[in-house]
């Protein structure tokens, strides 16, 4: 079994662990991204599957200010140029899509996005 297959089964197991209302990868693209859905086979490398490995308890967080390029995973696939990271995600059975730059933190879901949801319905309820 070489290295993509063991990740693969990996993901297959978050996948079954994390459930419908889990946190799930669906699609992540890193590197020159002119807009999220344009994907330039040498600019742009899928990182979906190391991005799912990353998921624990229904939650990404990668904390770090550095070059995405350093995580397990990746590589720079466009020297020099400025990078972004594509991310299109499945929670609680919502389809959302985010794009970060190279050296912003991640966290998700995006907790404040659920808690302005959250607010506003408690506000209209009590109106």
């Amino acid at each position: 079994m070489n290295a993509q297959e063991v990740l693969r089964s990996l993901i297959e197991q978050i996948k079954e662990q994390e459930g419908s209302q889990g946190l799930i990868i669906l699609e992540a693209h890193y590197g020159y991204l002119s807009s999220p859905t344009t994907e330039s086979s040498i600019k742009i490398i899928d990182v979906t599957i190391p991005l799912q490995a990353l998921v624990k308890n229904s939650t990404l967080k990668i904390e770090t200010t550095v070059s995405k390029s350093n995580l397990t995973g990746f590589y720079d696939p466009c020297i020099g140029e400025e990078k972004s990271l594509f991310i299109k995600y499945l929670f609680r059975t919502q389809i959302h899509t985010v794009t970060y730059k190279d050296t912003d933190p991640i966290i998700l879901p995006n907790r404040s996005k659920y808690l302005k949801i959250y607010f506003q319905m408690k506000f209209i309820w009590i109106l």
